[in-house]
């Protein structure tokens, strides 16, 4: 697993760069020169993130064929994600403490929107609205955790059977 710890800052930039992107995207939905390239740019990080987790997969399994993948995944995940929480934490906290409260306040306020346009349901959406109960910084960054060990395992079968397929079509070629 060293090698997991060893790449997990990188994976972290890239999952950072998105995590920027999101905030700012929200703190500027209604300027829109600066939302449409932090979409883009959080769509590209999105997109980016399984190939380039998938490519320190290959890199390490080419240094250590032994290396189990799917446990390997998940570390990578895990790291990477243990130094995204810090930094979210940190801003959610420290840099941006009302950014929680703003995001849910925009999302109260499309609620309402939306149960003037569609009366015959504004009963349900009220109800959603009395019931939802913000976050920490600490339950969100926890959450991070939480959601990106669950992706690595999902990408870690994928890369095993992607691997495992690759090195059975090279050994029957031989």
């Amino acid at each position: 697993m060293k090698y997991a710890a060893a790449y997990a800052p990188y994976l972290a930039l890239l999952l950072l760069a998105q995590f920027a992107a999101e905030v700012t995207m929200h703190s500027y939905m209604q300027l829109l020169l600066i939302c449409i390239p932090c979409l883009l740019l959080y769509i590209g990080c999105s997109i980016a993130v399984p190939f380039y987790a998938y490519s320190l997969v290959k890199k390490s399994y080419a240094q250590n064929e032994q290396l189990p993948i799917v446990s390997f995944t998940i570390f990578l995940f895990v790291f990477a994600s243990l130094i995204i929480s810090l930094v979210q934490y940190v801003f959610y906290t420290y840099i941006s403490p009302d950014y929680i409260d703003t995001l849910y306040q925009n999302l109260l306020e499309n609620i309402q929107i939306t149960a003037k346009v569609y009366p015959d349901i504004a009963a349900n959406f009220q109800q959603i609205a009395d019931t939802i109960v913000l976050p920490t910084p600490l339950q969100l960054a926890t959450n991070s955790i939480a959601n990106n060990g669950f992706v690595g395992a999902i990408f870690g079968l994928i890369y095993l059977l992607i691997i495992r397929f690759k090195q059975k079509k090279n050994n029957t070629q031989s």
